[in-house]
C-alpha cells in the first residue's frame, strides 16, 4: 500500500543514496545536493514516497526547483505540488516523470520542454583550444548571474543568484568563462558534483562571438575539469544530434529529460 509522502531524515541517507544510484546520471542533481546540503537547510528539503516500506519515488525541493526521481504515483505528485507550489518555478526529471507530473497538475497549463541527456563517451574528441579560461570566485557571482540572465531560457534555471554563490562557495561546481574587455563572452558551469559524476550546464556564447568554436572550447574546458576530479560529465541539450556540439566533443545520448517551467502566478520571486 502506498503511503503519503514523508520528509526524509538524516538516518535514511544510506537508503536514499542506494536508491538513487540505480539511475546515476538521471539522479546526479539529487545525489549532489544530498551530499552537500543534507536534510535541514532552509533552501532544500527531500521527500520520499514509499510502498510497503520501500522507497518508490523521491522529490528534491532546491530553492525554486523541484526534481523528481523514481516512479511517483498521481497521489504523491499532487501532494508534493500542494506542499511546494507557492515556491516552485521549475520541475525537472526523467521525461516521462515530468510529463506525468504536468498531467497531475493541469492547472499549470504548461508542457515540459524535452531535452536529451548525454554523457561523455570519448574524451579524445574534446577541443581544449588556447584561450584563457577563468574560474569564477564567490565575489563574481553577480557578474556570472548578470550574464546568464541575458540568455533566453536561463531565467528560471539560474534566477536564484544565491544558488550560484553557494555552488562556488561550497565547491560543488565551477563557473568557467571567457571574457573580452572584462565582459563575459562565453560561459559553462559544472554542477551537481557527486563522487561519480557531474553535470555541465549554463552553456552560452554571446551573440557576436558565436560560430567561432568558442562553445566547443568552453564545454571542453568544463569536461576536462570534471575528468580531472574523477567524475564523468553529463549534459542536457535540446539540439538535434546532427547539430549538437556535445556529439562533436564525444558525448553520446543515453535518454531524455523534461523541464516544466511554471508560470509566475503563485508568488514565486525572481
Amino acid at each position: 500500500m502506498t503511503e503519503s509522502i514523508e520528509k526524509c531524515r538524516e538516518e535514511e541517507e544510506e537508503t536514499l543514496i542506494s536508491f538513487l544510484k540505480h539511475d546515476l546520471y538521471y539522479h546526479t542533481f539529487i545525489l549532489a545536493d544530498l551530499y552537500y546540503y543534507g536534510f535541514d537547510k532552509p533552501f532544500q528539503q527531500i521527500y520520499a514516497e514509499k510502498e510497503d516500506g520501500r522507497i518508490k519515488s523521491v522529490f528534491l525541493k532546491y530553492y525554486t526547483q523541484l526534481i523528481l526521481a523514481g516512479d511517483p504515483g498521481e497521489k504523491a505528485c499532487r501532494e508534493i505540488w500542494e506542499l511546494c507550489r507557492e515556491q516552485i518555478s521549475t520541475v525537472m526529471g526523467k521525461a516521462e516523470l515530468t510529463g506525468r507530473f504536468s498531467k497531475c497538475c493541469q492547472e499549470t497549463k504548461e508542457k515540459p520542454i524535452m531535452k536529451s541527456l548525454y554523457i561523455l563517451n570519448d574524451q579524445r574528441k574534446l577541443d581544449l583550444g588556447g584561450k584563457t579560461v577563468y574560474t569564477a570566485e564567490e565575489k563574481e557571482a553577480d557578474k556570472v548571474h548578470r550574464f546568464l540572465m541575458t540568455v533566453p531560457g536561463f531565467q528560471s534555471l539560474y534566477g536564484e543568484k544565491e544558488m550560484i554563490r553557494n555552488r562556488i562557495k561550497n565547491q560543488e561546481g565551477e563557473h568557467l568563462y571567457y571574457e573580452e574587455k572584462k565582459e563575459i563572452i562565453a560561459h559553462a558551469n559544472t554542477a551537481a558534483a557527486t563522487p561519480w559524476s557531474c553535470m555541465i550546464g549554463g552553456v552560452s556564447v554571446k551573440q557576436p562571438y558565436q560560430h567561432q568554436g568558442i562553445g566547443h572550447e568552453i564545454v571542453s574546458a568544463a569536461a576536462k575539469r570534471a575528468l580531472e576530479s574523477g567524475r564523468i560529465p553529463a549534459v542536457f541539450s535540446e539540439c538535434p544530434q546532427e547539430q549538437n556540439l556535445f556529439c562533436d566533443l564525444g558525448f553520446r545520448k543515453i535518454g531524455d529529460w523534461g523541464v516544466l517551467n511554471i508560470q509566475k502566478k503563485h508568488g514565486v520571486k525572481e
